[in-house]
């Protein structure tokens, strides 16, 4: 499967060289297989998992908050898309802004 996340929040450890990270777009896709399917962790806030980058595949944990996971894809299908990792405000505090984007709606004012 693969994922397309926003990149800002993204950790990589190590540290991607500069002349690979200034080629990842700020929405990445991130293709999950072989070996690289087999480190995926996932816990309640991050994705993680090993992967190679650039020619000289070099290689990196990739540490993804949850929120910042734009979409899941499985076979050229999308199965999930997280709007809210496209604006930049919400990014910032995700349960208090989550909760405050579910209070707006005048339907749930009841659960203030």
């Amino acid at each position: 499967f693969s994922i397309t996340a926003n990149i800002e929040p993204i950790t990589f450890t190590p540290e991607l060289p500069s002349v690979i990270k200034s080629q990842l777009s700020k929405f990445s896709l991130f293709v999950l297989s072989n070996y690289t399917y087999t480190t995926i962790q996932i816990d309640d806030e991050y994705l993680s998992f090993e992967a190679g980058f650039g020619n000289e595949n070099f290689g990196s944990v990739v540490k993804i908050p949850l929120y910042a996971i734009f979409q899941i894809i499985i076979d050229e299908s999308i199965l999930y898309i997280n709007s809210v990792a496209t604006v930049e405000k919400f990014n910032s505090d995700l349960k208090k802004n989550s909760f405050n984007i579910f209070k707006s709606n005048p339907n749930n004012k009841k659960f203030d």
